[in-house]
């Protein structure tokens, strides 16, 4: 059971790119490596991943990348934040 996929999907939000690679192994063992915004769905993948197998070497990659159009400048009122700043 030797299997490699990778899915990408690009959209307005950003970019986002699945990794699965397999290899045969006695037993279940899963790897999975995701992007901090995705951690609180591990539990949820790694149950889904269980359910349909029963023995592997999974390592899994799920990243996410922001449209570079999607970033913002950053301006800073340097006036404001001496005012701000005084009263402190």
């Amino acid at each position: 059971m030797t299997a490699f996929a990778r899915q990408e999907e690009q959209t307005e939000q950003g970019e986002l790119t699945c990794e699965v690679r397999s290899v045969n192994h006695r037993y279940l063992e899963l790897s999975l490596r995701l992007d901090e915004c995705f951690r609180s769905l591990e539990m949820p993948i790694r149950k889904l991943f269980t359910e349909k197998l029963s023995r592997g070497k999974v390592d899994a990659v799920l990243r996410y990348k922001i449209p570079a159009a999607g970033l913002s400048k950053v301006n800073i009122d340097r006036n404001l934040a001496k005012v701000c700043s005084r009263k402190l």
